[in-house]
């Protein structure tokens, strides 16, 4: 990632607010998960998201914690918080 990517991803994440919907992408286990749902809360490292469908063995309405960008040690592609395009 060059520092204008960076620029672009923080600029995204600045603008992230509840109520959003959003595809949060996790890894457990050693499996990944995609699933779209609605921010919940905002921290100042964190997203929690509720999940709008049912995934493996979570269910719709299960709520998921990803890193924001500017926590910059845990943040990575796969696991954050997307906007829906």
């Amino acid at each position: 990632m060059n520092a204008t990517e960076f620029k672009g991803l923080l600029q995204l994440d600045a603008t992230l607010k509840p109520g959003d919907t959003v595809h949060a992408m996790w890894t457990n286990s050693g499996h990944y998960y995609e699933c779209p749902g609605t921010i919940v809360r905002l921290n100042d490292k964190s997203v929690v998201v509720a999940l709008s469908t049912a995934i493996d063995s979570y269910p719709a309405g299960h709520k998921i914690t990803v890193p924001r960008i500017t926590d910059f040690k845990r943040w990575n592609a796969n696991n954050c918080v997307r906007r829906v395009k």
